[in-house]
């Protein structure tokens, strides 16, 4: 068998028993398996993508990453509001992660907490006048970053790719407000 052939098969969690060239058996464990490397450049990409625009939002406009997020987030919803619990899903937090950045976003007052009228037990956090004003700054920064990091880096049709793609792999899971 050829050098890269074998080469090949180990990539593909084939390899040979010793008692023959043609006894194949599957890897135990295929760590180069190629499903695992689509993974693994979804979560290298995501990490580049999240770490340089997050940079760029804290050197632009003093604002982490995570509260933009969570600006978006209700600036984009109805109202400009979600229930704790829907904001949480919409950004990937536990129900205590979200509580406290609300609280930390509340003493900066780019966010309140209001009762829902209908259901004592709701709470929506509600972008404020100040908020409004940090998420108009924070978009210019972010568009230009995203410019750079990542419309830049693709033609027209990769970008309509990707975007068939991305809506694809998320399929009915949680829409976020965004």
């Amino acid at each position: 068998m050829h050098a890269l052939d074998q080469d090949l098969d180990r990539e593909q969690g084939l390899d040979q028993r010793a008692d023959g060239p043609d006894d194949l058996v599957v890897d135990p464990c295929p760590v180069n398996d190629e499903r695992i490397t689509l993974m693994g450049l979804i979560v290298e990409a995501h990490g580049h993508l999240s770490q340089a625009l997050g940079a760029e939002l804290e050197r632009g406009c003093d604002l982490p990453l995570m509260w933009f997020e969570v600006l978006i987030r209700l600036g984009r919803s109805p109202e400009q509001r979600l229930t704790m619990s829907q904001l949480a899903e919409s950004v990937l937090l536990t129900s205590g992660g979200i509580t406290r950045l609300v609280d930390r976003m509340t003493e900066a007052d780019y966010v309140e907490r209001q009762n829902c009228p209908s259901d004592r037990r709701s709470v929506y956090v509600v972008l404020t006048d100040r908020g409004r004003e940090k998420l108009q700054e924070a978009v210019a920064v972010h568009l230009e970053g995203l410019d750079r990091h990542l419309v830049g880096p693709l033609d027209e049709a990769e970008r309509r790719e990707l975007d068939r793609i991305l809506r694809k792999l998320r399929g009915n899971g949680p829409v976020c407000a965004g």
